[in-house]
């Protein structure tokens, strides 16, 4: 018995509540003139529609004064210029409609989509917009407010990015293609440090808005060329073509030793810091063609921060941490190449490394050339 009575006094308590919020109507309001033949379309439309019944619309006549202060009040919390200033004009949540066309053609739909529960006031519209600037400044500035280590972090997981795969697969092809077993670690010195200039002056492209459509369209379809045909060299002969009958043509035969010919050449001038430094500039249009978002997002955060100092120090310490892991493969390699399992095992490793690269380099072409139709 005690429960019931329980359960009956809780009710009484909640179901006014209930019904209460269940009638709450969406609130408006509406600024109107007598004289404005405009205003009469939109009073016969909210008539007709029970607008009136449906919702809650204060009618704010503007021949009296406070009315015409408080929508000019208004106007200036939207930013709307005072020669485009006038009535019929409803305003609702953080909406307002203006015109007798705008109203009758869109206002029911606008006020089921809009929550209205306010009516609006100048007071109210600056508040919520000004906490929304706040909200956007603050994002905008998440980035550039994070701890060094975690800016690091970033780069270093940069590294895992297709297009910066290609480079550290490119650099452990080089270094087995150059052989030079006390230069390994100059030369992976020399491709990283390419690579960091590389990237820093992409920094300054997206930091001072200097890209352009034009550039990156040719720039994109040069990178994707490139990374089809370099996947096609890598992979050849997992697809047997030395066994192909085409290739029994004399003429494609002396071609093949030809191409032998000019790639032990180019080996042999690879090998130098110059080769390096070339090199390096190629594998680094792979960064520009598909730079990290991450990298951009911070240098954007940045660029809204303003502070030139600090802008130079992240993007210094970052880009440090990104080549720090082709440094590492550099220092890795040449103290392998002083081993005896490399003397045995470096044709195989270098058809492993040439696979992995050619596999990455396929993956590339074809994730550009989505990009590009996207």
């Amino acid at each position: 018995m005690k429960k019931l009575f329980l359960i009956f006094f809780v009710s009484l308590l909640v179901l006014p509540i209930l019904v209460l919020a269940q009638s709450e109507k969406k609130k408006a309001a509406y600024f109107y003139s007598e004289t404005c033949p405009r205003c009469q379309n939109v009073e016969k439309y909210f008539k007709e529609t029970g607008a009136y019944e449906r919702y809650d619309i204060q009618k704010l006549d503007t021949h009296q004064s406070e009315n015409f202060e408080k929508l000019n009040n208004l106007f200036s919390a939207f930013g709307v210029d005072e020669s485009n200033r006038g009535v019929p004009v409803v305003f609702f949540g953080r909406i307002f409609l203006a015109g007798d066309v705008p109203i009758i053609r869109d206002f029911a739909e606008s006020m089921e989509k809009s929550e209205a529960s306010f009516f609006p006031e100048a007071q109210i519209i600056n508040k919520l917009t000004q906490a929304e600037k706040d909200a956007a400044n603050q994002q905008k500035k998440y980035v550039s407010n994070i701890p060094l280590s975690i800016i690091i972090s970033a780069a270093i997981l940069d590294i895992l990015n297709p297009c910066s795969l290609v480079v550290v697969f490119s650099l452990l092809t080089l270094l087995f293609i150059a052989r030079a077993k006390r230069k390994m670690f100059v030369f992976g010195l020399i491709f990283s440090l390419v690579i960091f200039l590389s990237h820093i002056l992409l920094a300054i492209i997206i930091y001072n808005s200097w890209e352009s459509d034009l550039w990156q369209k040719y720039l994109l379809s040069s990178i994707i060329i490139l990374a089809f045909v370099a996947a096609l060299v890598n992979l050849k002969n997992i697809f047997g073509w030395k066994k192909s009958r085409i290739l029994e043509n004399k003429k494609i035969y002396k071609l093949i030793v030809w191409w032998h010919e000019v790639r032990k050449e180019i080996g042999e001038k690879i090998a130098t810091p110059i080769g390096f430094i070339g090199l390096g500039v190629l594998a680094s249009l792979f960064l520009w063609a598909g730079s990290n978002e991450s990298y951009r997002a911070i240098i954007s955060s940045l660029k809204e921060d303003g502070n030139l100092i600090k802008t130079n120090g992240v993007l210094f310490f970052y880009n440090i941490a990104f080549i720090f892991p082709l440094i590492i493969v550099s220092w890795i390699i040449e103290k392998f190449s002083q081993t005896k399992k490399f003397v045995l095992f470096q044709e195989k490793i270098f058809k492993l490394i040439k696979i992995f690269l050619g596999v990455i380099m396929l993956f590339v072409g074809v994730y550009l050339i989505l990009t590009r139709i996207n």
